[in-house]
């Protein structure tokens, strides 16, 4: 396959690198160590624009918890309303970025949880 097919398959010759995508209640990053504890990580393999879009996706999603926070928010019902799908959107722009830079493991596993 030459570079120009590559390229029209929606495929980048640039080099990818692995990066581990972790979502846990007190933590989002995007890091090149895997941790060994129980903390849930999903590999991702990346170019440098690739990785600033999913940095970009973890810190709205941390951005509009921090907003979350605001205690005169739960008394506006639809503002609350607007704040909840809007980072019910960006976790879903999260888990499709996933899908779509992920590992076979990440992948499968994504499978698994969609069951």
């Amino acid at each position: 396959m030459n570079e120009t097919t590559f390229i029209e398959m929606g495929f980048s010759t640039m080099e990818r690198e692995k990066f581990y995508v972790t979502l846990d209640q007190s933590m989002l990053t995007l890091s090149d160590i895997k941790v060994d504890d129980n903390t849930i990580q999903y590999e991702v393999l990346v170019t440098p624009e690739e990785r600033h879009k999913l940095e970009s996706t973890l810190i709205a999603i941390q951005n509009h918890d921090l907003e979350g926070g605001d205690v005169l928010t739960f008394f506006n019902e639809r503002k609350a309303d607007r704040d909840k799908e809007a980072t019910e959107n960006e976790i879903g722009s999260l888990y499709a970025l996933l899908q779509q830079y992920g590992t076979k493991e990440t992948k499968d596993l994504l499978a698994e949880l969609k069951k």
